[in-house]
């Protein structure tokens, strides 16, 4: 992983190489290793370790003697050669591949947004104004949408998403307000007209809210399922609790709100109540750095998936 160091007002410092220190251990309190940290001098330090065995361990990263915020932090280890048997497949194996670049049912222009069910993918199809509906092996089954500014049509969606109830969610951004479709693209309402200004991702917790990240106004949104306003946070700037092009959203099982910071080049992630808890990643191209991030998901395992838009590859945190 890679530790970015800062002060108190968001700007990043040096330290001295031997003022990070970290520790592995159990939960029983057995020490397995010392993590290697090499300082690059640039505001970074990037930290690895090894643990011979599976399971949950705990990570103490210190700063001047002094655990640094959220540490000591839990980290998962996966038996590589077991999760491959278990998947059938090895790390990077392409699975399936939908689509193609095209107007044409099944084929995209400029698709942003994703998300799958047991049974479906879901993709916004952005220039083509719709969004397409796959089976889990890749399969076209429909699409839903035409290009328009009246309820019910879509200009330049970009975020989608499933309620709670089997209803589809998809931030239209140009023209402010997120509309909800049925599973068969009937159109039933919308909601944020009048609050929006450029919604582009949209996700939902186990409560059944409604996150949207409005990336003109630089916040994000919550509303309830049937689209009353709870609360809004953030602003636009480079401080913790800000934004500078916040693009999509995703939630964990701690009802966590994470968010894709564009023009900050990082992640940050929010309590439910929209409180800020801590963020990670810096600008460039090392491990753990991203340049302009775009899309975030959680898998099972509580993993933080980052499309890196400006690197063009999927990092795993």
């Amino acid at each position: 992983m890679t530790i970015t160091t800062k002060d108190c007002h968001g700007d990043i410092v040096n330290v001295v190489g031997s003022a990070l220190a970290a520790e592995l251990s159990s939960d029983e309190g057995k020490m397995l290793s010392t993590p290697k940290i090499v300082n690059n001098k640039n505001g970074t330090c990037d930290l690895t370790y090894v643990v011979d065995e599976s399971g949950v361990f705990n990570l103490q990263i210190n700063l001047y003697g002094q655990p640094i915020k959220h540490s000591p932090f839990k980290i998962k280890a996966y038996n590589e050669i077991a999760a491959s048997t278990e998947r059938g497949l090895i790390e990077d194996d392409l699975i399936i591949r939908v689509g193609c670049k095209g107007r044409n049912r099944g084929e995209f222009t400029n698709p942003q947004g994703i998300t799958c069910t047991d049974s479906k993918i879901l993709v916004a199809d952005s220039n083509n104004q719709c969004v397409q509906v796959f089976s889990n092996t890749g399969d076209f089954k429909h699409r839903f949408g035409t290009c328009g500014r009246l309820a019910g049509q879509m200009q330049r969606p970009t975020g989608v998403t499933v309620t709670i109830n089997g209803n589809y969610l998809v931030a239209d951004y140009d023209n402010r307000w997120v509309s909800v479709f049925g599973p068969d693209g009937k159109y039933i309402n919308k909601i944020g007209t009048g609050k929006l200004l450029g919604p582009k991702g949209v996700c939902v917790n186990n409560s059944g809210h409604i996150i949207v990240v409005d990336n003109k106004a630089s916040c994000v949104f919550v509303f309830q399922p049937n689209g009353k306003l709870l609360h809004k946070f953030g602003s636009r700037g480079n401080a913790q609790h800000q934004f500078a092009g916040p693009h999509f959203c995703a939630v964990n099982a701690d009802e966590d709100i994470i968010v894709s910071d564009f023009h900050n080049h990082c992640i940050k992630v929010f309590n439910a109540e929209g409180s800020f808890l801590f963020s990670f990643g810096s600008n460039g191209e090392g491990n753990g750095q991203f340049n302009a991030p775009t899309g975030v998901t959680v898998d099972k395992h509580g993993n933080i998936l980052v499309a890196d838009w400006g690197n063009s590859r999927i990092q795993v945190s």
